[in-house]
């Protein structure tokens, strides 16, 4: 679990390689305070601006946060600044430096709609909806539904 560097011990060749098609790669992002990831979306839409179009969003259940991240070019990985360059949140202030929001309570799925805003299922039920508050750029929750 982690960045193999990290490590004390690792040998890539000691996992499975499902005959011979299978490779390690290290995760492109660490938390090393467990966070418990419920869901990942990539964001292909412009609904909420277009800063957030092709984005990557993930929620995590043992804070409440959702984060935001940019793809590189390629979108062959993230795009981190400052304290992250390394891919590794090594405590809560970089953790909450990814933090895009945080919401109280549980969250167990992430879905880009067919109007193409996001959609947030809570653990009691909810459906909520992330939607940008009007002529400002910023989105926030809509919990109306």
């Amino acid at each position: 679990m982690g960045m193999s560097q990290l490590a004390e011990v690792f040998n890539s060749s000691d996992l499975e390689q499902f005959e011979r098609i299978g490779k390690y790669y290290d995760p492109l992002f660490e938390w090393l305070l467990s966070v418990g990831v419920t869901d990942v979306v990539f964001f292909a839409s412009d609904r909420l601006g277009e800063r957030y179009d092709n984005n990557l969003f993930v929620w995590e259940i043992n804070s409440g946060y959702l984060y935001r991240f940019l793809l590189n070019e390629s979108r062959t990985g993230l795009s981190l600044n400052g304290s992250l360059s390394d891919n590794i949140a090594n405590n809560e202030i970089e953790t909450q430096q990814a933090a895009f929001a945080k919401f109280y309570g549980g969250i167990t799925d992430l879905q880009v709609g067919p109007d193409g805003l996001l959609y947030i299922v809570t653990l009691n039920g909810k459906i909520l909806r992330l939607e940008p508050l009007p002529a400002s750029g910023r989105s926030s929750l809509d919990t109306s539904l």
